[in-house]
Formats: structure tokens, C-alpha cells, sequence
């Protein structure tokens, strides 16, 4: 039996970093995200739905604000191959990318300007919360959730 060709080892060895390659850059990741607005008192004029249910509870025991408004709820994708930029309201926009395993790049931009920039891993089922206060003793949060099987 002849032994591997110096060229057959650099042919496997190139297929085998192509391989580990294209699982760290991973697929694309889906996700919901929601732009969730928090208050000390209620709003009176606004037409932003209550936040209910597992999500308002997870919030009022990490935060200190009672009452919390879904601004908005999208499903939203987090490509591996480039970021992805969404708009969530008309002062806020966030960028996703994947970085494979659950593993997801978040950056925040408030007004146009880039407020904050978080890699985290988000297993599917699971919530990643950013947050910042907002004038009037109110406080923004985006939430995102794997939605991915």
C-alpha cells in the first residue's frame, strides 16, 4: 500500500479546516424580538400593549419597574454570513449576526448612535435581555428569543 502524497494530506487537511470552518461561522439563527418599554406608573396614552405572562414576571423580578408595553414584536433573523440591521422602532435599531451555535452578536444603536454591543450564546427556547433607562424614570429593554428548533 503506497502512503498518502504530500498533496493528498494538504487536500484532506484543507477539507477538514473547511468543514470546522463552516460550523464555527454556523446558519442562520431565528429569533423574536421584541422592544419592550418599562414605567413606575401606568401609561395612560398609549396604545402599546400590556406585556403579560412569563415575560412580565421574568422582568418585575429583575427590574424595579411595575408596568411594561410591548412597542414592538418581530421575528427577526440573525444571518451568519453578514449582520442583519432591523428597525424596531423609529430610535432604535439593533444588528444580529450568528456566529453558529446559538452564539449571536447584538448591537444596539439608540438616535443613530451605537449604544452598547453584546456576543452571547441564546439556546433555542431561551431569552437574551438588553436593557437602559430612558427619561421620566422609564427604561427600554429588547428582548430576544430563540426561536430555532
Amino acid at each position: 500500500m503506497k502512503p498518502f502524497q504530500p498533496l493528498a494530506w494538504l487536500v484532506l487537511s484543507l477539507m477538514l479546516c473547511g468543514i470546522g470552518a463552516a460550523e464555527s461561522f454556523g446558519a442562520e439563527l431565528n429569533l423574536k424580538a421584541q422592544l419592550i418599554w418599562g414605567s413606575e406608573e401606568p401609561l395612560k396614552d398609549t396604545k402599546c400593549p400590556v406585556v403579560e405572562g412569563a415575560l412580565a414576571e421574568k422582568l418585575k423580578k429583575v427590574f424595579k419597574w411595575k408596568h411594561y408595553y410591548e412597542v414592538k414584536k418581530a421575528d427577526v433573523a440573525a444571518p451568519a454570513d453578514k449582520p442583519k440591521r432591523h428597525t424596531m422602532s423609529d430610535k432604535c435599531q439593533i444588528e444580529l449576526q450568528s456566529f453558529g451555535k446559538a452564539d449571536v452578536e447584538v448591537k444596539i444603536f439608540g438616535e443613530g448612535k451605537h449604544l452598547r454591543t453584546v456576543r452571547q450564546p441564546i439556546p433555542p427556547g431561551e431569552m437574551l435581555v438588553l436593557a437602559g433607562d430612558d427619561k421620566n424614570d422609564t427604561a427600554w429593554f429588547v428582548v430576544l428569543t430563540n426561536t430555532s428548533k
